[in-house]
């Protein structure tokens, strides 16, 4: 069968690169497609069959995944089904999607073709709120009130990102559990990547599948330093790049993951030898 390449404007009533719909049934569907966009798929009720090539994965209610652009897929869906869609381009989220950090990680994984076969099944206690977001989402996208594309622009982030923290929790806990060299280089990639979130060695553990003790250990051996040391100096590295892009002392704490000065204040002076101020004032003398 012929595959057929969508763009987000073969949706009629699509608008500024995205498109929501809440429906039982797809024809379209059904057929073997690829297209130019992202699409989130998330069922309400029922049951959906979700086929890539010679691969399917069965998805009931609470269940997720994202297509990426130019994956060739098909929906087998069954009769008491039904489910939202969310269609959209990367560029329709502008700079929120370059600006969260997990959400942009997240966008670029789906590009692996592995991961397009991933159901993402959202605990119970967020189902209600999942799916509160699509349905404000929804209604936004048909009422188009004033604001409606901010709002749902805003709201899309929101839930991208907690896809994105399931997505990485599961790639986590799919690792070997024997292999805890590379659960720590996969957590040492994750802080590289994500040291503006709030990160803490009790998060990182569990996240790894260890013990507190084991992943310090293991941690230090592949490292050389401490959890928290190497939390700093990726973000010091961090805020050394744009002090010296001229950006305000004041701001650049927050850009780094920081929810204090005098912590930031404290660490950099630690790393670099001197303080902010400075560094700054040393960057422009040379």
């Amino acid at each position: 069968m012929e595959d057929r390449r969508l763009i987000i404007n073969y949706y009629k009533n699509s608008d500024s690169g995205i498109h929501i719909q809440k429906i039982g049934h797809s024809s379209d569907a059904e057929q073997t497609h690829s297209h130019e966009y992202f699409q989130l798929y998330y069922v309400l009720q029922g049951s959906l069959l979700h086929i890539t090539g010679d691969r399917s994965c069965h998805l009931k209610k609470g269940d997720a995944f994202i297509i990426p652009p130019g994956i060739t897929h098909r929906i087998a869906e069954q009769t008491d089904s039904l489910f939202y869609t969310f269609s959209f381009t990367r560029e329709s989220l502008e700079s929120n999607c370059n600006s969260v950090v997990l959400l942009s990680q997240l966008l670029e994984d789906m590009r692996n073709s592995d991961n397009v076969h991933a159901r993402i099944s959202i605990k119970n206690e967020d189902i209600l709120f999942f799916e509160g977001i699509m349905e404000k989402m929804y209604h936004e996208f048909n009422e188009k009130q004033l604001g409606y594309i901010d709002v749902i622009r805003t709201s899309a982030v929101v839930l991208l990102t907690v896809l994105a923290r399931y997505h990485f929790e599961s790639s986590a806990s799919a690792l070997p559990k024997s292999d805890n060299r590379t659960r720590v280089l996969a957590c040492m990639k994750f802080i590289d990547a994500n040291f503006r979130e709030p990160l803490n060695l009790s998060d990182m553990a569990k996240w790894s599948a260890m013990s507190k003790s084991e992943f310090c250990r293991q941690f230090s051996q592949l490292s050389g330093t401490t959890f928290q040391r190497y939390l700093h100096s990726v973000r010091i590295k961090h805020a050394i790049t744009l002090i010296k892009k001229n950006h305000s002392i004041t701001s650049v704490y927050i850009l780094c993951g920081y929810n204090d000065f005098s912590t930031f204040y404290r660490n950099f002076k630690s790393i670099t030898g001197c303080s902010p101020m400075k560094y700054r004032k040393l960057s422009n003398e040379e």
